[in-house]
This record gives structure tokens, sequence and C-alpha cells, in this order.
């Protein structure tokens, strides 16, 4: 998946989920950057997010937004560095209207995915498209952009190289038998270059 894509389905989510729509649209666009899988994004809490100066990891780079990974697939307490500024700024602001002890993203696994697929079919994306997809997109375009295997491996949590590698190039290839529909490109071309303000727009934040 395209990370045009991705910011076309965050969009049509911000629109339709009337409650969650804000939350859903960035958990979009948060897995596709950080590489989720579903089960990692739905069980982030407000205490996964550290920020700048948290003093539990003393750094000194106020920009940098770390998240802690309490379960995945290849261990317990894995963590990755959120890198895109839009995402980063979209992750804060939904940090600040939560609470300490809650989950950043509260639905059932079942409800975020049979959201994602209606978002796919309204937009007549392919119906190979899911979740996982996200995590396989964000990694693609990384290592086309230039990303060392090993940085890409570090951030998707990958035990070994052999499977890191075999996945980004599939995914390469996987990406071209895709059929993008030309207004969701330009949709998520629009969206992804004012992401923060069309997300915030879209979902009417208040």
């Amino acid at each position: 998946m395209p990370w045009t894509v991705a910011t076309a389905i965050a969009s049509w989510l911000a629109v339709n989920h009337r409650k969650q729509g804000f939350a859903m649209a960035i958990g979009v666009v948060l897995s596709f950057d950080c590489y989720l899988r579903t089960g990692e994004l739905l069980g982030l809490l407000y205490e996964d997010i550290a920020v700048g100066r948290d003093s539990r990891l003393g750094l000194d780079d106020e920009e940098r937004v770390h998240i802690h990974l309490r379960t995945t697939k290849t261990g317990a307490h894995k963590g990755v560095e959120v890198k895109d500024p839009q995402v980063k700024a979209l992750l804060l602001i939904l940090k600040k209207r939560s609470k300490r002890g809650q989950r950043l993203f509260p639905w059932h696994r079942s409800t975020h995915l049979k959201w994602f697929h209606r978002a796919c079919e309204a937009l007549q994306l392919s119906s190979d498209y899911v979740h996982h997809s996200l995590r396989h997109g964000g990694a693609t375009r990384d290592y086309l952009n230039g990303m060392r295997i090993d940085d890409v491996m570090v951030r998707g949590r990958w035990a070994a190289n052999k499977s890191a590698v075999h996945y980004i190039q599939q995914g390469r290839q996987l990406m071209m038998l895709q059929s993008v529909p030309p207004l969701v490109d330009k949709l998520g071309r629009f969206a992804g270059a004012s992401l923060v303000s069309t997300i915030l727009s879209l979902s009417q934040y208040t």
C-alpha cells in the first residue's frame, strides 16, 4: 500500500466514523509510519508514548516521539520512533485528549478491521488491502527512499534479516500489481501534503 492510499483511507475514516473518526484516522497513518500490526496499535496506552525529554528515556531532543510496544509478534517490550512530523503532531494531539491508563485506540479488533474494510470498499480499492498492508507499505516506502535494511528491521521488529529482505522485496512487486483509482491518488496526495489540518478539519475535531 502506498502512502497516498493510506492517507486517503485515513481521510475517509475521519469523515465517516462519527465518534472515533479522528483516532481511527491517526491509527492508519501511525501504523504506516511505524509498521504497526493491528494488535500493537490497539494495545497502545497513554503511558506508551514518550515525548521529547521524557525523564524515562533521558533524551535531549524535544522533537522525538518514542512508542513502547508491550507485546509484539517477536517478543515483549519492543519499541519504535515515530518518524513523520505530521504523524507525530497528530499522535500528540490524541495523547493530550487522553488520560493516564487509557487506551489511545479504544475499540475492538473486529471494529477496527470492519471500518478499515468499509473505507477500502467505499474508495473502490482492492480487496487485497488489509491493515497489514500499512505495515508492508511503510517498510517498503522507507526502503525505496534509501533506509538501510538493518534500520528497517529495527523499526519493524523483525528477528531475521532474510525474512525482512523477502518481505520488502515482495512488497515492492505486490504494489505494482495494484490499481489505485485516480481520485483516490489525488485525495491521498492532497491529504498527505497537509495531513494535520486535513484530519482535524475532516473529523471536525474540537
